[in-house]
């Protein structure tokens, strides 16, 4: 006879995970559609029944994991037993295929390209080149200034990358960098939510609702998070 669990591993992180997930009262399906796929229903339920290394996650994963868990990024690495040590961009200078930072959403949101216009003169080696294929991609630095919506990541600090790919090709929750040309700001907020308070990083900073930013207008897709530079 071929026993075959239908509960996670009572040992290990995996059952730590759905612990946790159960306390939240959050289904499997529900990460899976709170994250916008990253975390899949089939990754997820390997991963909390000991059929996923626990150190195969990539960053972008684990980041979204430890949000929908509501744990930082560094409880959820202990949980799992990694050192949370990334393979992020290497800094570069002028290197074919290198990603620019941009710092100026304004003139990307009018429709100007990130290899196109005056970048910060920063440029990174993505690990992962994939990203690359077929698109426009840029880094991003949070800053200061920058309102980030509660419901992306309520651990998001001044100094974080994120990896964009400039475009509108948004679907579902995923996270998207938007510009508002009438108040000068940059946001990160999840496609198609409306009623969010956005908080701006430096402490006593800016909040406001996104349904107050009527002119915001996507500037791409932020397809990783990672550490600070």
């Amino acid at each position: 006879m071929i026993f075959v669990p239908t509960k996670p591993l009572e040992r290990g992180p995996g059952s730590l995970i759905a612990q946790r997930r159960r306390a939240l009262g959050k289904t499997l399906d529900g990460i899976d559609e709170e994250s916008g796929g990253l975390i899949y229903r089939q990754m997820l339920y390997r991963l909390e029944h000991g059929h996923k290394k626990s150190d195969s996650l990539t960053w972008d994963q684990t980041y979204a994991l430890a949000n929908a868990l509501e744990w930082t990024v560094e409880k959820l690495n202990a949980v799992l037993g990694v050192s949370g040590e990334e393979r992020g961009p290497q800094a570069v200078r002028g290197k074919g295929g290198a990603v620019p930072v941009v710092g100026d959403l304004g003139r990307l949101a009018d429709g100007r390209r990130a290899g196109d216009i005056g970048v910060t003169g920063e440029y990174y080696m993505l690990d992962e080149r994939e990203y690359l294929t077929g698109s426009d991609y840029f880094i991003y630095r949070v800053t200061q200034t920058t309102l980030v919506a509660q419901d992306v990541s309520p651990s998001m600090q001044p100094g974080m990358m994120l990896i964009v790919e400039q475009g509108d090709a948004i679907k579902g929750n995923q996270v998207g960098l938007y510009y508002s040309s009438a108040r000068r700001l940059d946001v990160v907020a999840r496609h198609g939510r409306q009623n969010v308070l956005l908080v701006g990083g430096a402490p006593g900073g800016e909040v406001l609702w996104r349904s107050d930013l009527a002119d915001m207008r996507l500037v791409g897709v932020v397809r990783r998070f990672s550490g600070e530079l």
